[in-house]
């Protein structure tokens, strides 16, 4: 289920994306996240990854990293597009052959 996606916006904006998502996890606790982040080679996607799991554990300590899972790709087009994954649905095969994906837990913070 494609819940967000956007290009370059403000921190705060994000956020407020971030939240709306923490909303729906937290209310649909089997679901996971799929974050697919596209990067342009100057963007450091630990950086960013580590960004965006620290506003999920500012705004829940308790929260489960294992239910956050990145896919990143180098392009010269930014772009964030989140999804929601339920249980019984297999991550989403959007990111192609170079892609890289990373579960949330195995980045340190």
């Amino acid at each position: 289920l494609r819940d967000s996606d956007y290009c370059v916006i403000d921190w705060q904006s994000e956020g407020a994306r971030l939240d709306n998502l923490i909303i729906h996890l937290k209310g649909s606790p089997e679901f996971s996240a799929f974050i697919w982040l596209r990067l342009t080679e100057k963007e450091d996607a630990g950086k960013r990854i580590s960004k965006i799991r620290k506003h999920f554990l500012f705004r829940d300590k308790k929260f489960d990293l294992n239910r956050l899972v990145f896919g990143i790709v180098r392009s010269e087009n930014i772009a964030t597009i989140i999804y929601s994954v339920p249980p019984e649905a297999k991550l989403p095969k959007i990111c192609g052959n170079n892609c890289i994906v990373i579960k949330g837990k195995e980045m340190p913070n």
